[in-house]
């Protein structure tokens, strides 16, 4: 294929965009893509493959010393009973803290407690005062 039948193949590819703009940009997108692949045959592919984070680095076993993430955390004192009683949302950072030394802060724990009480692991109901209390489905 010559450079005018690339070129009007390219204008026939874009012609349904009618943003001047965003045309322009598709147009030379395919352009440049075009010319590295026409680039890699003459020439040989000159770039290195890319390796991902995981193909080169061994993963590590999680440490004692590791923090689980909030929902793991939520569940491993559900599994304790800490959920037995209703707990307000603001006694449990500071329980986790207390216990395990390590800090959450109560938006985190907020997100997943909704999503326990979605997957009816645990249930909430409101106080005279305003916060919820979270319990044990």
């Amino acid at each position: 294929m010559d450079l005018k039948e690339t070129l009007m193949s390219l204008e026939d590819q874009v012609s349904l965009i009618k943003d001047p703009v965003l045309k322009k940009a598709a147009f030379e997108k395919l352009l440049d893509k075009i010319v590295n692949v026409n680039k890699k045959d003459k020439v040989g592919s000159t770039k290195r493959s890319k390796r991902t984070n995981t193909e080169h680095k061994k993963k590590k076993p999680a440490s004692k010393g590791t923090r689980l993430g909030p929902k793991a955390m939520l569940a491993q004192l559900l599994d304790q009973g800490f959920f037995d009683k209703p707990r307000l949302v603001m006694d449990i950072p500071a329980y986790i803290k207390h216990k395990t030394g390590h800090v959450y802060s109560q938006d985190e724990l907020s997100i997943s407690l909704t999503r326990m009480l979605r997957g009816s692991l645990l249930i909430r109901e409101k106080t005279e005062k305003g916060p919820y209390e979270w319990k044990k489905a």
